[in-house]
């Protein structure tokens, strides 16, 4: 009996947090917060329920309809904040102009092909202005290891396949060996199959004529 008595007000008062957290969420553009702490506290909200309707059916009932609509309300929000950073959203920069940019963009290209077999590239960024440097020492099984390459990030500028109207960002970290005659190899940032945060997107309207 008292469970019974506790759970609507436990159960309002966890439909409460999770709209805080939703209206914080929209308010300083984190996406991310629909994707796991909102989740879970709804989660929290779906077992008091069950157990309402166990208890006290009609109370129950009551309670899932107020569920239903904040599950509902909750999409909303999310919706629209993805919306919102999809529209807001600019290209990368453009700034690296080194000898082998050529070959670091075909590195690129060829390292998302194994991804994305057949994809539409609608320009390439690449951000920065100079390739960055790594040197160092690993040990392992009882040897030490020289590394010895640099790497520069080539963004590949793709059309979205399910919405002709956005472009997605597909970076691919491309990797100069010095001690293999300064080889390249590329590594994709994301697969293909991984969900992607709104931050990747932008509208296709925002590329220009020398972006294709």
């Amino acid at each position: 009996d008292a469970e019974r008595a506790a759970l609507p007000g436990a159960i309002a008062a966890v439909l409460a947090e999770a709209r805080r957290m939703a209206g914080e969420a929209v308010a300083n553009q984190q996406p991310g917060w629909f994707n796991g702490g909102i989740p879970q506290v709804m989660g929290f909200a779906d077992e008091k329920v069950m157990l309402l309707s166990v208890l006290d059916p009609a109370a129950g009932a009551e309670k899932q309809a107020a569920l239903n609509q904040a599950k509902a309300d909750l999409k909303r929000q999310a919706d629209s904040l993805r919306e919102l950073i999809i529209r807001e959203n600019t290209p990368p920069a453009d700034m690296f102009d080194g000898p082998d940019r050529d070959k670091a963009i075909e590195t690129a290209k060829s390292a998302w092909s194994i991804q994305q077999e057949q994809y539409e590239l609608l320009g390439v960024r690449i951000p920065s202005e100079n390739w960055r440097r790594e040197t160092k020492w690993s040990y392992s099984n009882g040897t030490w290891y020289l590394s010895d390459r640099s790497r520069l990030q080539v963004r590949l500028i793709v059309a979205d396949h399910e919405n002709p109207e956005l472009a997605i960002d597909r970076p691919v970290n491309v990797w100069k060996d010095h001690q293999a005659g300064d080889s390249m190899i590329g590594t994709p940032f994301r697969s293909f199959d991984e969900e992607l945060q709104p931050s990747e997107y932008f509208l296709r309207s925002k590329l220009t004529p020398s972006d294709g």
